[in-house]
């Protein structure tokens, strides 16, 4: 029997049940992952909480019936792989793994299968001894599968870092540190425990492993905008890839004004980070706080999931902006523009959503409320496209005409130059015979007159030669 030094568990359960508390009380962003990471720390606080215990009960053991003490222990084994097997899926999630997984059931049942031996090593151990058992004496001994149970929990381990591993492209290296870490503390805090034997340091490595995990992939912080304390347009796309997933189908109403409504007396920020935080403060009042989003620019959204609410929710919108916001040197009244698109059904594609709502929301601003539907938007768009177009094909034909006269000028500066060649050959050809003739009548003849007009001759036609050489 061991005497275990439980002083890392109790350090684990302290960190472990104040997060809980700092994590349940604040606002969260509601996604398919961030829901698997609070059933993380639940199983984490339960698993600490059950470590403790079965040490207790050990410590207890002769006052105990040993039904007890195996029932606290399989009980934690079970909760401490079914940990490793969430950490799993929450990172098959992360590298959108998860929905195929959940569509097949070979998959399902290849995935779950190493954990269902598991659990059917611990549920017959009391018969079997095969994980452990209590002898005679009521010790607590280590049975001959102890460590294969391990390599059961490592594997899971594992898989995740290979699939978060192979998924780079998709996970990016800041997202990819806290799976990495967490693997690793977990792998190396069951390497010592399993060598050491009663140093309990399992429950303080998750415990580390899940606050790392929520500084570095789930901050909400990196969700909320802190003007409006609305989430934020990085939730907003999470939040449709989320329902991408699922399959489901939501409509999303988008609404704004342009920053140049706000009068010159008003034009410092702060009035615009007020009027934002003003008009966040209405839309959690009003509605459903996770379903609400600042999309920056002056832009919101609010995801609608029953179709018949809709027109309530443009109706309250409308309504009230239709009233003045009260500013603390008066008041201003926001011409708003406002757009509604469903999700997937216009736009499949998170980006090009986006895209379109902004576009039509600025595309409704001025028009006193008028609601812009997806099919006016892509009108818009399809417009503006042919506007392209048509720039695009006169730029193209100006372009070509352009090539045209290049072409002309380049050819007739070719013609001239093979003019000018031609003619200069022609006329410096009897030249060069009437300069060679005229120099022999120089050097043949005495007579002064004669050698005055051939004198005249050759500068003549020597002044001829250079005239036609500058050409």
């Amino acid at each position: 029997m061991f005497d275990y030094v439980i002083s890392y568990d109790v350090a684990a359960l302290i960190l472990i049940m104040l997060f809980v508390l700092f994590y349940f009380t604040r606002r969260r962003y509601v996604t398919i992952q961030t829901k698997m990471y609070s059933i993380l720390i639940v199983f984490s606080a339960v698993s600490v909480s059950l470590d403790l215990l079965a040490v207790m009960c050990l410590t207890n053991r002769y006052f105990l019936p040993v039904w007890i003490n195996y029932l606290v222990n399989i009980l934690y084994f079970v909760i401490s792989g079914l940990l490793a097997v969430i950490f799993c899926a929450y990172s098959m999630n992360a590298t959108n793994s998860l929905n195929r997984l959940l569509h097949s059931m070979t998959l399902l049942v290849v995935f779950m299968l190493p954990y269902i031996v598991y659990v059917i090593a611990l549920i017959t151990t009391p018969f079997t001894h095969l994980v452990f058992y209590f002898d005679e004496n009521r010790d607590y001994v280590q049975g001959p599968f102890i460590y294969g149970m391990l390599v059961l929990v490592v594997s899971y381990l594992l898989f995740s870092t290979v699939l978060i591993t192979f998924h780079r492209g998709t996970v990016s290296f800041r997202r990819r540190v806290p799976y990495y870490f967490f693997t690793a503390i977990e792998f190396i805090a069951i390497i010592l425990q399993a060598v050491t034997k009663v140093y309990l340091l399992d429950g303080f490595a998750c415990s580390i492993g899940i606050v790392t995990l929520y500084l570095l992939e789930n901050n909400a912080n990196d969700f909320v905008d802190l003007e409006s304390q609305l989430f934020n347009r990085s939730g907003f796309r999470f939040k449709l890839e989320d329902y991408s997933k699922n399959d489901s189908e939501v409509s999303v109403i988008g609404f704004g004004f342009t920053d140049n409504l706000i009068t010159a007396s008003q034009a410092d920020s702060a009035y615009g980070d007020y009027i934002v935080n003003k008009i966040g403060s209405f839309l959690t009042g009003r509605f459903d706080a996770k379903n609400v989003f600042y999309l920056g620019n002056y832009m919101f959204a609010v995801i609608v999931d029953d179709e018949e609410d809709r027109e309530r929710v443009v109706d309250d919108i409308r309504q009230r902006f239709l009233e003045q916001w009260k500013l603390s040197d008066g008041a201003i009244r926001l011409n708003i523009g406002i757009c509604l698109l469903n999700y997937p059904v216009d736009y499949r594609n998170v980006i090009s959503f986006l895209e379109a709502l902004e576009n039509g929301i600025r595309a409704s601003i001025g028009r006193k409320g008028e609601l812009v539907l997806a099919d006016d938007i892509k009108r818009d768009q399809e417009k503006r496209i042919r506007k392209l177009e048509e720039a695009q094909e006169e730029l193209r034909e100006k372009y070509d005409e352009a090539e045209v006269r290049m072409q002309k000028a380049l050819e007739a500066d070719r013609s001239k130059s093979l003019f000018l060649a031609q003619m200069s050959h022609e006329i410096r050809t009897p030249m060069t015979a009437i300069l060679g003739m005229t120099e022999l009548l120089l050097r043949d003849t005495n007579n002064p007159q004669v050698r005055e007009h051939a004198q005249a001759i050759m500068s003549s036609g020597k002044t001829l030669i250079g005239i036609i050489n500058d050409i």
